[in-house]
C-alpha cells in the first residue's frame, strides 16, 4: 500500500471522529440556549421524606432546611432553552446516604412539560432519568417563562433500583419523596451600547436629564464645586416613635411665583413627589417620607436637646426655559438638630447650557427654638411649627450658580428668607413627672411643653437726645384687667394674686379685698421730647418684678414679668415676659400647655387722644387705653383686642 494511500485513509478517520465528536457535543445541548442568552431561576427538591437515605445537597447546590433525614434542597438554574421541549440545567447536585454509604447524583437536567416534568442526572456514572414531577406547569414559551410549583416527586424505577442497591436498602425507595418546583427566565442579552451603560463615558453625548420637562438643552458637563452637606447626627431612635408620611415644603413662594408667573416657566413633582395647592404656581411639594429618626435624649422636660432626621424622597423641578436655565431639588432631609437643624438635598441644575449633575448641599438653616410637645391618649406629640428656613451659601449658589453662570443669586442670596418648615412627630412616651416654674404658687399639672409660642417683641425705638427718667414713685403701676383680677379671686374656688420678683400687689381696703394692680419697681427710662409738638415724645420705663395670678380650681396660671412702657406715637404699647399654664385640669376639653417664658408685645396702648401734661421736669400721660395685642392673644381667658385697665405713666426727667 503506497503512503499516500495510508494518509488519505488517516485523514478520513480522524474527520469520521470529529464528526462523532460534534454529533456528541450536538446530543447533550439543552435547547436553544445561546452565548447570547441569560438563565435566571432557582430549582426547589422538597425531599421531606427520608425513605432514600439522608438527604444532602452537592455544591453550589445548598440545604435550605432540614427534616430529619430529608432536606430542602435549592440550586439555581443554568444554560435554559425553549424549543419543542423546555430544559435547563440545574446547578450543583444530591447526595444520598446511609450509614457509610452514599451514592451522588450529579450533572443535573430538567426537561419540563405541560403536566410534569423529568430530571436526568449521573448516578453511579450513568446518565439516567433519576426523578419524575407530577404537576400542571405553567409554559410560556414567546416570554421563555417556565413555572411549576409543589408537583409531586418520585424516583424512577431505574433510579429506585440503583439507590437500593448502592446504599444497601431493604428495598427501593418507592412513592412520593416530597415536591419539586422550577422557576426558569431564559433572557436575550442583546449588546449594550456602552454610552447606555455609562451615559458619562467620553464621546457619549450630553443630555440633560430633566430635557423631556424642561427643554433646556445641555452643551457641556461641569462637575460641581459646592461644598457637600456634613454627615446627619448619629443617635438611637427612641423605641415606638413615627414620623410624618410626607415632608412638606414650598422652597421659597416667591421663586415659584418667578418661575411660572414672571418667566413663564413650569413647576413639577417627579420620582414620586406631589405638589399642594393650585397650579401653575402651587403651594409647595409633598415628599414620600422615606426614613425617620427621633431621640429626646431622655430628657422630656427639654425641648431643645431633642433630635429628629426626617428622609424624604422625590424631586421639586423649577424649569425656566424663557430665561435659559432649570433646578431639580430632591430627597430632602430635615435635620432638627439644634444650632445644627438644617434641610439637606440633591440639586441638579442647567445653566445656559451648562449641566451641573447632582450635589449634596445643605440649602437651608431652620430655626427649631419654636417648639411644643403635649400628651395624647396614649403618647404625646412633638411639633415644630413654621420653623423658620434660611437659605445657606451653598444652597443659593446651587439653585442660582455663580460667577459667569449666576441666574438669580441677586434675588436670593444666603440669608435670603424661604417657606417655613412644620415637623411632628409622635412618640409612645407621654410627659410625666414635669413641673413648671410656678408649680410651689400654683401646682397646676403640666400635660404639655411649648417654646417661643408667641411672635417675638418687636425692637424697642431708638431715642435721640433722650434722657434718663424714672416715674414719679419709682414704680409701675397697673392692674393689668380689673375683671380678671375679680375672677380670679371671686370665682369659686378662689385663686390667688401675687407680686413676685420684687413686684407688690396694691392692696385694697375695701372688702372682698380684690388687689387694684400691682408696683413694678422701675429699673431703668429715657424720654426724648424731640420737636416742640407734644405728639413725638418718646419714652421707655423699664419695670422689674411679676404679677401672678393663680387660678388652680381652673387648671390654670399667668404671669407677665419686667414689663416695658414704650411711648412712640402708633407704636406705643406695653412689653413683658410672659408664660403660662393652661391645664385646666379637666375643666376645659383639651388641656392647654405651658407655655415658658417668651418676651412679647402684651399690650397695645392708644395715645390718639391723649394730650401729655408737662411740668418743671415732668411729663403725664394719664389713663392711656390700652387692649390686649394679636401678638399676646390668648393670653389666661383673654382674646385679642380685650381692654385691660388704662395706664398713666409720670415721668421726672431731672
Amino acid at each position: 500500500m503506497s503512503s499516500s494511500h495510508v494518509a488519505s485513509r488517516g485523514y478520513l478517520a480522524a474527520l469520521t471522529v470529529l464528526s462523532a465528536f460534534a454529533l456528541l457535543l450536538v446530543g447533550f445541548n439543552l435547547g436553544s440556549a445561546s452565548a447570547a442568552d441569560v438563565t435566571s431561576g432557582t430549582a426547589t427538591f422538597n425531599l421531606t421524606s427520608g425513605k432514600a437515605g439522608k438527604v444532602s445537597a452537592i455544591k453550589p447546590a445548598k440545604v435550605a432546611k432540614r427534616f430529619g433525614k430529608g432536606a430542602k434542597v435549592t440550586a439555581k438554574l443554568k444554560q435554559g432553552g425553549f424549543n419543542s421541549v423546555v430544559r435547563s440545567g440545574i446547578a450543583g447536585g444530591i447526595k444520598l446516604a446511609s450509614g457509610k454509604r452514599q451514592v451522588k447524583v450529579t450533572g443535573l437536567t430538567v426537561s419540563i412539560y405541560a403536566k410534569r416534568a423529568v430530571v436526568q442526572g449521573k448516578l453511579k456514572g450513568k446518565k439516567v432519568n433519576v426523578f419524575k414531577a407530577t404537576g400542571k406547569a405553567k409554559l410560556d414559551k414567546s416570554g421563555r417563562t417556565a413555572k411549576l410549583n409543589g408537583a409531586k416527586l418520585v424516583l424512577t424505577a431505574k433510579a429506585a433500583k440503583q439507590v437500593r442497591k448502592a446504599l444497601k436498602l431493604k428495598k427501593a425507595p418507592k412513592g412520593k419523596l416530597g415536591t419539586f418546583s422550577i422557576n426558569l427566565k431564559v433572557a436575550s442579552k442583546t449588546p449594550v451600547d456602552p454610552c447606555e451603560a455609562d451615559p458619562n463615558a467620553e464621546g457619549c453625548e450630553i443630555v440633560d436629564p430633566y430635557l423631556a420637562q424642561c427643554d433646556v438643552d445641555a452643551v457641556v458637563k461641569v462637575p460641581g464645586s459646592i461644598t457637600p452637606a456634613g454627615a446627619l447626627p448619629q443617635f438611637t431612635s427612641d423605641a415606638g416613635a413615627t414620623g410624618p408620611a410626607n415632608l412638606a415644603w414650598g422652597f421659597k413662594s416667591s421663586f415659584r411665583n418667578y418661575i411660572t408667573n414672571i418667566a413663564g416657566g413650569s413647576i413639577f413633582a417627579l420620582d414620586g413627589a406631589s405638589t399642594t395647592g393650585a397650579a401653575p404656581t402651587y403651594s409647595g411639594f409633598e415628599f414620600p417620607a422615606s426614613g425617620f429618626r427621633y431621640t429626646d435624649n431622655g430628657t422630656p422636660a427639654n425641648l431643645a436637646d431633642d433630635k429628629a432626621v426626617l428622609e424624604g424622597t422625590g424631586t421639586a423641578l423649577f424649569c425656566n426655559k424663557p430665561h435659559g436655565f432649570r433646578v431639580a431639588i430632591s430627597n430632602p432631609t430635615i435635620v432638627i438638630d439644634g444650632a445644627n437643624s438644617r434641610i439637606d438635598g440633591d440639586v441638579d441644575n442647567n445653566l445656559s447650557g451648562n449641566w451641573i449633575p447632582t450635589q449634596r448641599v445643605t440649602i437651608a438653616s431652620l430655626d427649631v427654638s419654636r417648639v411644643s410637645r403635649v400628651n395624647g391618649d396614649t403618647g404625646s406629640i412633638e411639633k415644630w411649627t413654621d420653623a423658620p428656613a434660611t437659605l445657606t451659601a451653598e444652597g443659593s449658589q446651587a439653585v442660582c450658580g455663580a460667577g459667569e453662570l449666576d441666574k438669580c443669586s441677586s434675588f436670593y442670596p444666603a440669608g435670603t428668607v424661604l417657606d417655613p418648615v412644620t415637623v411632628e412627630v409622635s412618640s409612645a412616651e407621654q410627659l410625666t413627672g414635669v413641673e413648671d416654674q410656678y408649680n410651689t404658687e400654683c401646682g397646676v399639672p403640666v400635660a404639655g411643653i411649648s417654646n417661643n409660642s408667641w411672635p417675638d417683641a418687636s425692637p424697642l425705638p431708638a431715642l435721640n437726645g433722650a434722657v434718663p427718667a424714672t416715674t414719679s414713685t419709682d414704680t409701675l403701676d397697673w392692674g393689668f384687667r380689673s375683671d380678671f383680677r375679680n375672677y380670679v379671686m371671686l370665682s369659686p374656688p378662689p385663686g390667688t394674686i401675687n407680686g413676685l420678683d420684687g413686684a407688690s400687689v396694691i392692696s385694697n381696703p375695701i372688702p372682698p379685698n380684690v388687689p387694684l394692680g400691682f408696683s413694678f419697681p422701675v429699673g431703668t427710662g429715657q424720654y426724648a421730647a424731640n420737636t416742640a409738638a407734644a405728639d413725638d415724645d418718646q419714652a421707655i420705663i423699664n419695670g422689674t418684678g411679676t404679677a401672678m395670678f393663680c387660678k388652680s380650681g381652673h387648671g390654670f396660671w399667668v404671669a407677665l414679668s419686667n414689663p416695658t412702657v414704650v411711648i412712640d406715637g402708633a407704636n406705643s404699647r406695653i412689653v413683658a415676659d410672659l408664660s403660662q399654664n393652661t391645664n385646666g385640669n379637666g375643666v376645659t376639653p383639651v388641656p392647654g400647655p405651658w407655655q415658658t417664658t417668651q418676651r412679647v408685645d402684651l399690650a397695645d396702648l392708644d395715645l390718639s387722644g391723649i394730650d401729655p401734661s408737662y411740668g418743671s421736669g415732668s411729663v403725664t400721660w394719664s389713663a392711656i387705653p390700652a387692649k390686649v395685642s394679636s401678638e399676646a392673644a390668648p393670653f389666661g381667658n383673654l382674646t385679642e383686642g380685650t381692654e385691660l385697665d388704662p395706664i398713666t405713666i409720670s415721668l421726672e426727667t431731672e
